[in-house]
């Protein structure tokens, strides 16, 4: 289970229960559960219906954007002004200085040796 149903479910309860009466103060809970879950509040349909026990926390996850959910998970958008011939264009530039900023610098040079030959003469 999401951890928006998560919380969802808790919101529910509470007004099951009995704990949660006020029309206002469970919109500013769903307010609170959007607001903490912005990437996939969108999926979900909420709303305060009126029954004849008093006021209702009604819930669904909306069936018709299940498949958008499946297909957005781990996908990029790449908005840009850059001109390219194709996505696999677009891609390897969007890469390039994550690959340059990943490529370790070049090795210091080796410290400078003498040799028998290079000393100067003693005596």
């Amino acid at each position: 289970m999401a951890k928006i149903e998560k919380a969802l479910t808790r919101l529910e309860k509470r007004n099951a229960d009995g704990k949660l009466k006020d029309r206002g103060k469970m919109f500013m809970g769903l307010g609170r559960i959007q607001a903490s879950h912005p990437q996939v509040a969108d999926l979900y349909e909420m709303a305060v219906k009126d029954t004849q026990e008093g006021a209702r926390l009604v819930w669904r996850q909306k069936p018709e954007q299940q498949q958008w959910r499946e297909a957005r998970e781990g996908a990029y958008l790449l908005r840009t002004n850059l001109t390219v011939d194709g996505a696999a264009d677009l891609w390897k530039k969007y890469m390039q200085p994550t690959a340059s900023a990943a490529t370790p610098p070049p090795p210091p040079p080796p410290p400078p040796t003498s040799s028998p030959s290079s000393r100067p003469p003693q005596g």
